[in-house]
């Protein structure tokens, strides 16, 4: 391709972000946290394209506070002229404990997908009329989950013979209703069949104060302790070449655990990953070929998870990353050798549709070398892309710049 076909091609992706302008919004809340009866302040900024302009493109910014049941509490309509907003929320003294979410977007960001939307949770308490304190566990049967929630005063009481009236909401739908007296202990037993295992459970009561008290149990997946994933770098794993697979291991109520990974072939071992506290890891891997490979996770107490291995290609294209140099970018692109056609290759990295690098190479060895000066690179998660020479992205991988790290940018893979 002639070098003005690069240039076409650039000026058709600037020539789309200018037609289709992509608006970001950030919430500055008053407080990390709030109580029954307290009102959420909170200031918005709506930003547009890669220099995160404030935008006047949409001028009006919608706010909903989602309850811990996937339900819309209130919903505030936020004038933005300039970019800039300023709400808020009044919670009632009656508003049920729990963690919600802020959601906002513009309309014109729902012509995208919803990932684009902001998003951030914020814990509601009830200490003014609430003052009771809930410990749940479960027993998973065969076609249901008993939940046994115990009822517990600020005196460290149990709340006996208490009429609790519960309701079970999945998907923000209500799926069933029971009305449940606690015993002796201050502990109520409610069945959820295994179907709405992704639900929530509302529950709500009278004290003996009089004082109606609102309180939310979420459910688990009975079925899954634990759960581990492998993420081949790219997208694909390629066989004759080294590769790069990350790790990541939560419990059953997402948080991330920590984990050993062991990719065995038979009686070998190929490579042990280990994930952090957080749950995440990352080691590289020779594969010689596309032969059944068994991957296995190992927790902490013990018990073991056989994993489903992503497909090995025996041809194809992947890549390996080093984004720790504190002055370069480093990209390197594997190709079987059925792909080698000396054809055009473009490296190509971008944020938001602006193209910051350019560099033209051709498929004439299994293994590439890109590189860009990090100094060249915007903040906020940048793009690489590896185009064939009719301009189609044959792999793709995405990092996260930040300041203050390595050099000028710092990074995060």
């Amino acid at each position: 391709m002639r070098a003005q076909d690069v240039q076409s091609f650039i000026e058709k992706l600037g020539k789309y972000n200018a037609e289709q302008p992509q608006e970001k919004i950030y919430i500055h809340f008053n407080k990390p946290s709030y109580s029954a009866g307290e009102t959420i302040f909170f200031k918005s900024y709506t930003t547009v394209g890669v220099n995160n302009s404030l935008s006047t493109l949409s001028g009006v910014l919608y706010v909903e506070l989602v309850s811990p049941a996937d339900k819309i509490v209130e919903r505030k309509v936020v004038a933005t002229p300039m970019g800039i907003g300023v709400g808020s929320f009044d919670l009632a003294d009656t508003v049920t404990e729990g963690r919600y979410r802020v959601r906002a977007y513009t309309n014109w960001m729902k012509n995208f997908a919803k990932d684009y939307f902001f998003e951030q949770p914020i814990d509601i308490f009830n200490g003014r009329s609430d003052e009771v304190f809930t410990q749940t566990d479960y027993q998973v049967r065969d076609k249901d989950v008993i939940y046994r929630v115990k009822l517990t005063g600020s005196d460290s009481q149990p709340l006996p013979k208490t009429r609790v009236s519960c309701v079970i909401w999945s998907q923000a739908k209500e799926v069933d209703k029971k009305t449940v007296t606690s015993d002796e202990q201050g502990i109520i037993e409610i069945a959820v069949p295994k179907k709405h295992k992704n639900s929530v459970i509302t529950l709500r009561f009278k004290k003996p104060s009089g004082f109606y008290v609102n309180k939310i149990v979420r459910t688990v997946n009975p079925d899954l302790q634990y759960d581990t994933q492998l993420f081949p770098e790219g997208g694909r794993l390629l066989a004759g070449f080294l590769n790069n697979i990350a790790v990541k291991s939560i419990n059953n109520k997402g948080l991330g655990v920590s984990s050993k990974v062991l990719l065995t072939r038979g009686a070998d071992t190929l490579g042990i990953i280990e994930t952090n506290k957080l749950g995440m890891g990352a080691a590289q891997i020779f594969i010689n070929d596309t032969s059944g490979i068994q991957a296995t996770a190992i927790y902490p107490d013990g018990s073991k998870q056989e994993l489903s291995m992503p497909k090995i290609y025996a041809s194809g294209y992947s890549v390996i990353t080093n984004n720790t140099h504190k002055e370069k970018l480093f990209v390197e692109m594997h190709i079987s050798e059925d792909r080698l056609d000396h054809q055009d290759l473009y490296f190509v990295v971008h944020h938001l549709g602006e193209v910051f690098f350019v560099s033209k190479t051709s498929a004439n060895r299994s293994a590439i070398i890109f590189a860009v000066d990090r100094v060249k690179l915007p903040l906020g998660v940048v793009t690489v892309s590896i185009l064939n020479s009719s301009f189609v992205p044959l792999i793709e991988r995405s990092f996260v710049f930040f300041s203050g790290v390595g050099g000028k940018h710092g990074h995060v893979g």
